[in-house]
This record gives C-alpha cells, structure tokens and sequence, in this order.
C-alpha cells in the first residue's frame, strides 16, 4: 500500500508500514522459538518450547504476560481465518485461545501494543463519503494517511484509479474521481476562515484559531453487527489507532483499530513523550491535554 507517515506532520511520500511494527495476520503463525516485536518495538511476545506464550518487556527481559500454557505441549500460535487466535499442538490439539471471530471483510490480527498488551484487533471503518464508482472499479492499493497527518493546502493527493484527495487553496476538501468532485466538506475560506484539515481519533476535522470548523462524523460508528471487546480501551498504536484511507472503490473512509480481545497487562512507558512518529495534539488546542500546563503534547498553530 502507499502509506503517508504522521512524522513532521508533513508529506513523507510513499513509505511503508514501520519496521518495528508487527501484526500477526490472517493464516500466519508463529512456531516454536519465533517471536513478534510489539507495534513499538519496545515488547516481543515469544512461542517458547515449553509451550508457553510470553510477551516480554525488551527494556530488562520481565515477562509482562503469558498463556500460562508451560508444558501444554503447545508448539505453535495462529491468528485463523476465522478470527480466533489459537495455541496448537504439534498434532493441532487446541490448547489455549482467545474465543474471538471475524466480521465479514474484516480481518482480525495479532499484535502487542504501545503499552505491552497482547491484542487480537481488527479495523473497522467508522466514517466514510459513500462515493464508490458507479460499476465497480479494479482492485488497488489505498493511498494511507496516518493518525495527526495534516493535509497541506494546494497539494494533490493522488489515490487508486483516479481518485485524488486536495485541500484547495480556497479551503475546500474535496475528493475527485477522473477529475470531477463526487465528495466535498464544503468549508472554504469564506464561512471557515484560515482552516487546517487533520485525522484524528477516527475524525477528519476542520480546525482555525475559533475552534472547530468542520467536522466529519455524519456516519461515525462501527458498521453494523461490528462486534468488540471494548470501545474505552482500544489499542495503544499512536500514529496507526486510526488510517484514513483513499481507496480503489472510490470511497474515502476511516478506519479506526478496535479490540476484540486484550489482555488485561498496561504498561506505559516511562516517559509520556509521544513517540517521534505520532500525533502531536491534533484536536482542540485549548483542551488540558493540549495547553502545555502540566501535558506532554504542545500545540503551535502553522498560521
């Protein structure tokens, strides 16, 4: 996929996903001895010989949680098809599992988070411009956009089969099929003032010095028969919780990563720093985790 990084929050092009980022997905498994670096790279969640499931704290080797599944017999761990992650014997007895399933077209994957928790999720579109191309289109990569990626002003986003995002110049976000408008927010400069455009907690928002502008969320919640563990603890992936994507179908949308099974271990980091690729308070710049008194993100307008 091309993939468009939050880092600066500027343009980074087409890169792919970090390397430290790690999902187990649909049909892969991990055997005896292979092991998953956590999305940060800061935890390794290791298959051991003795059959247990350990993930580990990097930092000074602490097994932070485990399947407690030591002399099972356990030899190797599947994120299915199905949805379910599953611990097998060499002969495939089930020996442990997770208990979750799969929503059509929607697959889930395994991953240990930003504070150490193993997770099976999945992502999940909240938001999206009901603009598929009349007749179909071909199958294509989607053009991504991380969480706190910032679109510039005149810059032409080119996405699959002719779909292209632009914030205009006159302050208008709008998504062009070969050219002609099929979607627009239809904010400009006249009734929103000087507006920067930014994804955000599974929100495409509209923000000036007065506060909100715009605010996509006509359709904001997980589509229906969507099934999850909890929507107060999703999990910990910074830059890459929520990914507003360009798509072939001619929909843009955004995708939010939603929990179908955690487990219960937090492990925050030391430090609240952000991390050098995520977010830095794209939101309301006067709430209290964005003001500088006591926070750990600091907003500065670009205007």
């Amino acid at each position: 996929m091309k993939y468009i990084a939050a880092a600066g929050l500027t343009l980074c092009g087409s890169i792919s996903m970090p390397a430290a980022a790690a999902w187990l997905k649909a049909g892969e498994q991990l055997n005896v001895n292979q092991s998953l670096a956590s999305h940060d790279g800061r935890y390794t969640a290791v298959m051991q010989g003795d059959g247990n499931f350990v993930v580990y704290r990097l930092s000074d080797g602490v097994a932070i949680w485990n399947t407690q599944t030591g002399g099972s017999g356990a030899t190797h761990a599947v994120m299915q098809g199905d949805g379910n992650f599953v611990l097998y014997t060499a002969d495939n007895r089930a020996i442990w599992w997770t208990g979750t399933t799969a929503d059509a077209g929607l697959a889930n994957e395994f991953t240990v988070d930003d504070v150490g928790r193993a997770v099976v999720m999945a992502y999940a579109p909240v938001w999206v411009t009901n603009t598929v191309t009349p007749g179909g289109a071909p199958a294509a990569e989607p053009l991504v956009f991380q969480y706190g990626f910032q679109f510039q002003r005149g810059v032409v986003y080119n996405g699959p089969n002719g779909n292209q995002w632009i914030f205009q110049t006159d302050g208008n976000l709008v998504l062009y099929h070969n050219g002609k408008p099929v979607w627009a927010s239809n904010v400009t400069r006249a009734n929103g003032g000087p507006a920067l455009y930014a994804v955000f907690e599974g929100h495409l928002t509209t923000w000036n010095d007065s506060g909100y502008v715009w605010q996509g969320t006509s359709n904001q919640s997980y589509p229906a028969g969507f099934t999850y563990q909890s929507n107060e603890s999703p999990p910990v992936l910074h830059a890459d919780s929520a990914l507003f994507n360009i798509q072939a179908d001619g929909n843009a949308a955004i995708w939010v990563a939603a929990r179908k099974w955690g487990a219960s271990t937090y492990d925050p980091p030391a430090s609240n720093v952000p991390p050098a690729t995520g977010p830095h308070c794209i939101g309301d710049p006067t709430a209290p985790s964005c003001t500088g008194s006591g926070s750990e993100y600091n907003w500065t307008f670009p205007w």
